[in-house]
């Protein structure tokens, strides 16, 4: 039996499957910004909770990704694409309604995927600087020069 008989999938499937994705990607949005809020006020309590939830909605992502691919292949078989086409290529093909939609959504989806870039980005560098204050607190001269036990140097965390 043919594979395109067991899985019936056209470009109503990718429709739905894209948009779930921007769905999934606009809460991944959320949780970097999260993240990153967390950080600057020094929350470090919750950064486990929402770190967890980066990894399942990047883990559910990954699932609909090799969907994509699946109905993307579908949708070129039935088109006389290559295999594993762009979804530029897709649009160039597909009749009216879905050139649109799928249009839509590919402009959507690379806004999100560059704002959450964007985020990573920042919040490597929120990380990095208030890592850094932490070290430097760490470790600095008492403000007379002497340790609590009366010995001259440095203080841990004084």
């Amino acid at each position: 039996m043919d594979s395109r008989t067991l899985f019936p999938l056209d470009t109503s499937s990718l429709i739905a499957l894209l948009t779930h994705q921007r769905a999934l990607l606009e809460q991944l949005l959320f949780r970097h910004t999260e993240l990153r809020l967390l950080i600057e006020a020094g929350e470090a309590r919750f950064l486990g909770r929402t770190i967890d939830e980066i990894d399942s909605i990047e883990s559910e992502l990954g699932t609909l990704e090799m969907l994509r691919a699946m109905t993307t292949e579908e949708i070129a078989h039935g088109h006389d694409l290559p295999s594993d086409p762009s979804l530029a290529e897709l649009i160039r093909v597909v009749p009216e309604p879905a050139r649109e939609g799928l249009t839509v959504l590919a402009d959507d989806l690379r806004e999100l995927m560059r704002a959450i870039e964007g985020h990573r980005t920042h919040g490597s560098e929120i990380a990095g600087r208030r890592a850094q204050r932490l070290a430097d607190a760490s470790i600095r001269p008492a403000s007379d020069g002497y340790r609590s036990d009366g010995s001259a140097g440095l203080t841990p965390g004084a």
